[in-house]
């Protein structure tokens, strides 16, 4: 009789949290406008060290069977953009000529790049034989796509330096960013800055784009009345958002005495100027600790978007269709 009373108040309890909460997530739902919709303010914990592990333990059994879904359909190989059959079939004849090859990691760090990328560095030792070894400094590039991280790039940094490419700590900017954004297959430098010499008049200042390739420097992306400078404004999201092989981004610029910040989201045609393509609101208080773009089809991203309804702050999100 007793455990029938336990179980009933148990149930009772369990009840009462169930529809204590919910009708908090209704009157939410209710705030945001047509084409909005709440979302989740924290975004979850990732183990990136399991990762770059996950990744070492195949390559140092010759597991082709658990790299392939590590890696993304297209990956930046050694400076080289290969297939993901490439990089496993260049896996498959290294290991043909070093059948006795296997290697160890440690030091291993992570760095966000923007938005859903992430870079980590760590010591790699490779063994080819019981007399024969070497160590260096490797980098894996992880980018989450539909909730899964993949690796869109692999290098080390005597690679880079045999290719002329500048290494990890040769950065130009703060808040430089890597990418293909002229479609010349090779990562590159990106950078946003408002120049500190703005128009004594009206304060207004062009926001230009600065590369380490020097194919985009000094292009005008738009112009604000805020003397903000290059630690005002932020990359939040660097990839493919159009689907046409080059890398495109969003930013960040500050909004002076406001509280609210503007976002901008471009596109990087080959061959023509960036395309400015949505803006959105970033405010400064926000809880929302996640990437700011998403993609979410061959054409098509979404947006995380700060915005205020019934005088309470909420993260909504927002589906942008190109053309």
């Amino acid at each position: 009789m007793y455990r029938m009373l336990l179980i009933t108040l148990l149930s009772t309890l369990l009840t009462a949290c169930y529809w204590t909460t919910t009708p908090e997530s209704l009157d939410m739902a209710g705030t945001v406008s047509p084409g909005y919709e709440p979302v989740a303010t924290t975004a979850p914990l990732i183990d990136y060290d399991s990762l770059v592990v996950t990744w070492n333990h195949a390559i140092a059994t010759h597991d082709l069977a658990a790299m392939r879904p590590l890696y993304a359909d297209t990956v930046s190989y050694y400076g080289k953009r290969l297939s993901k059959s490439e990089v496993l079939a260049r896996k498959a004849a290294f290991y043909d000529r070093n059948p006795g090859y296997t290697q160890y990691i440690d030091e291993v760090t992570e760095s966000t790049l923007a938005g859903n990328k992430v870079e980590i560095y760590f010591t790699k030792e490779m063994r080819y034989a019981a007399d024969k070894e070497t160590r260096l400094s490797a980098y894996l590039v992880f980018e989450k796509r539909d909730d899964t991280w993949k690796i869109i790039e692999e290098s080390d940094r005597v690679t880079d330096g045999t290719l002329t490419r500048k290494g990890l700590a040769d950065k130009p900017e703060a808040g430089a960013v890597k990418g293909d954004f002229d479609g010349d297959y090779r990562r590159d430098w990106l950078w946003v800055k408002a120049p500190y010499d703005c128009d004594p008049d009206t304060r207004n200042c062009d926001i230009k784009l600065y590369s380490s390739s020097g194919r985009l420097d000094g292009i005008p992306l738009m112009t604000t009345n805020e003397n903000g400078g290059s630690d005002a404004l932020d990359i939040v999201h660097v990839g493919d958002l159009d689907g046409d092989g080059t890398d495109d981004m969003a930013f960040v610029a500050a909004g002076g005495s406001s509280a609210w910040r503007g976002g901008f989201v471009y596109t990087f045609p080959r061959g023509n100027k960036p395309r400015l393509v949505a803006e959105f609101s970033v405010w400064t208080g926000s809880q929302h600790e996640g990437p700011r773009i998403l993609k979410t089809g061959p054409q098509s991203f979404t947006i995380m978007e700060d915005m205020m309804r019934d005088e309470e702050f909420v993260v909504g999100k927002r589906v942008v269709e190109l053309n």
